[in-house]
């Protein structure tokens, strides 16, 4: 992996105590890069956020498309697909929130064939459906140890 780097002479320098974590491009300089505080109002090319999601919640029996990722930037939206054998029910995407939670999925996977409604009624709460693969998850972290501790 090569790195690309185009800074001006001297930068950046964190000039300002509370930080400089952005940068501009002074195209009178050769293009050259100089640190700023966030707060400026400056026009931009690209913009990257400052809170992101990991990568998106587990859900029983689906997937998502495409290739994971460990970092999604703020209102990033990621489809899921049914694994085979199952149909889709419900909104299949989820959007990364501020603050780096992602939205609850909605969507259902339903077995292919089976009784739709009794399906429906067997994973009527979303929730739940999330919730088991939250449980799935959990099953598979260490138990905390606890002590008897008396006062």
């Amino acid at each position: 992996m090569q790195l690309y780097e185009n800074w001006y002479r001297g930068q950046p320098d964190s000039y300002f105590l509370s930080g400089e974590d952005c940068v501009v491009m002074v195209w009178h300089d050769s293009g050259r890069w100089s640190d700023v505080p966030c707060n400026y109002h400056l026009a931009y090319t690209c913009k990257k956020g400052t809170s992101h999601c990991g990568p998106p919640p587990k859900v029983r029996n689906a997937s998502i498309f495409g290739k994971t990722r460990q970092r999604y930037e703020t209102n990033a939206v990621v489809r899921y697909h049914c694994s085979e054998g199952f149909q889709q029910r419900l909104n299949p995407l989820v959007r990364c929130l501020p603050g780096g939670q992602w939205e609850r999925p909605q969507i259902l996977c339903i077995p292919e064939g089976g009784e739709v409604m009794q399906n429906l009624d067997m994973l009527s709460q979303t929730d739940s459906n999330f919730s088991a693969a939250e449980n799935e998850i959990e099953a598979t972290e260490e138990t905390p140890q606890f002590r008897d501790i008396k006062f």
